[in-house]
This record gives structure tokens, C-alpha cells and sequence, in this order.
């Protein structure tokens, strides 16, 4: 397989830069990200609606070799290079699940922003937002949101549990 960069990421784009951006941390480091955002039609293309596409500031693609060849160690240029890196062995592992956090954290901080914004007062999320758990990272979210009302919230841990067992 051989991979080249995507161009049309890059001015002029057809992605709406929305300008929202959230820290994602890490045990040693913290990363930034970039919300960017595609128009998708929906039901008899009357209903407008939109993907969210969390990006790494800074992803640097240069660093792509031979094909798909990239350092699978440098987490902080390559976490959103490409989506499912190989994971056959123990840096491909490592980054796959650095990227399943980054994505889901990012997801975690829009639902409660946007929750927020429309008027909840973070005990009331269900009234906002459900969530649809389906494959196994996404479970990831659990966790997340839970940290999220505790550390950045001031949510207690038993609180914050029932908040997010009833999203």
C-alpha cells in the first residue's frame, strides 16, 4: 500500500475550521487538537449534518517513508497521521490506543461543551446527550467523562458516575 498526503486538508479546503481546540493529556506530555468539521446531508437531504473530525496540531507528514513506513514511536508528530495504524507489534500497539484516547477524549470534551452551551447544568447530561457505546475503544469514554466532571468539573467520583451511567 502506498499513502501520499492529503492535500485537500490543506488551503483552500472544503473542511470548516471551526476553531475549537482542547488539550488532550498524557501521562509525560500533553496534546493539542484542532475540530474540524464536514457538512453531511441527511434524512431527504433536508436535515444538516455535521462529522467532527479531531486532527493533531502539528502532524507533521514528512515523517511518512516507503509506502505507509512511518516511526511509530513518535506519538507526538504521528498520533493522527494515519487512522488504525499497524499494531502488529508493541510501538503500533502503544499508538493505537494513545489515538483511540486522543479521539475519544476530544469527543468527550465537545458533548459536555456543547451540552453546556444548550443549557445543562452537567448533572442533567442525559437530557443532552446519549451515547451509543459500540466497538471496544469507544468504552473508552466511560472513564473520560468521568474524569472530565471530576477533575475539571469538581463533580464528586459517585456523582459523576451516575451522571454518565445514565448517558
Amino acid at each position: 500500500q502506498e499513502a501520499l498526503p492529503d492535500y485537500w486538508q490543506y488551503q483552500p479546503s472544503w473542511l470548516l475550521d471551526t476553531g475549537i481546540s482542547y488539550e488532550i493529556p498524557f501521562k509525560n506530555f500533553v496534546l493539542q487538537s484542532s475540530l474540524k468539521q464536514l457538512s453531511v446531508l441527511g434524512y431527504k437531504q433536508t436535515t444538516k449534518n455535521m462529522l467532527h473530525l479531531f486532527d493533531l496540531i502539528g502532524v507533521n507528514p514528512s515523517i511518512i517513508h516507503d509506502g505507509i513506513q512511518f516511526d511509530k514511536k513518535d506519538i507526538l508528530e504521528n498520533l493522527t497521521l494515519f487512522l488504525y495504524p499497524d499494531d502488529s507489534d508493541e510501538a503500533g500497539q502503544r499508538l493505537r490506543i494513545f489515538q483511540e484516547y486522543f479521539m475519544v477524549s476530544n469527543a468527550a470534551q465537545l458533548i459536555l461543551d456543547k451540552a453546556k452551551q444548550q443549557g445543562s447544568n452537567l448533572y442533567d447530561l442525559d437530557s443532552y446527550a446519549y451515547i451509543q457505546i459500540n466497538d471496544t475503544h469507544p468504552s473508552l469514554i466511560i472513564p473520560e467523562l468521568i474524569r472530565l466532571l471530576t477533575e475539571k468539573y469538581n463533580l464528586n467520583f459517585k456523582t459523576a458516575i451516575s451522571v454518565v451511567s445514565r448517558m
